[in-house]
C-alpha cells in the first residue's frame, strides 16, 4: 500500500514539534523510577566477582615455570614427554584413545 498524501499535515514538522515534549516525559518518567530502583547480586554473582578480581591479579603466565624451562631447553635437559602431549591435543579435540 502507498500513502502518498497526509491530509494536508506536515508529518515531520508535527513530530519534530511533539519530539522535545516526549524527551521530558521520559526524563520525568526516569527520575520518578530512580528512588525505588535497586540492584541485587546472587551469592554466585559476588564469588563470581571475587574469583574475577583474584584472577585479574594474576600474571599472565607463571613466569617461574618459564623461566625454569628455558634454562632445562638452554642446557639440553628438557626432554618432553611426547605421548603426553599428543594426548592432550586429542583430548583437547575430543578424541578418545
Amino acid at each position: 500500500m502507498k500513502i502518498d498524501k497526509t491530509g494536508g499535515l506536515d508529518v515531520s514538522r508535527l513530530y519534530n514539534r511533539l519530539a522535545p515534549d516526549r524527551k521530558i516525559d521520559d526524563r520525568a518518567r526516569a527520575d520518578q523510577a530512580r528512588p525505588g530502583d535497586s540492584v541485587e547480586f546472587s551469592n554466585q554473582a559476588r564469588e563470581l566477582q571475587v574469583y574475577l578480581k583474584k584472577l585479574g591479579e594474576l600474571p599472565p603466565f607463571r613466569e617461574e615455570l618459564v623461566e625454569r624451562l628455558k634454562g632445562r631447553i638452554q642446557e639440553g635437559t628438557y626432554k618432553p614427554d611426547v605421548l603426553k602431549i599428543a594426548e592432550g591435543m586429542l583430548l583437547e579435540r575430543g578424541v578418545e584413545k
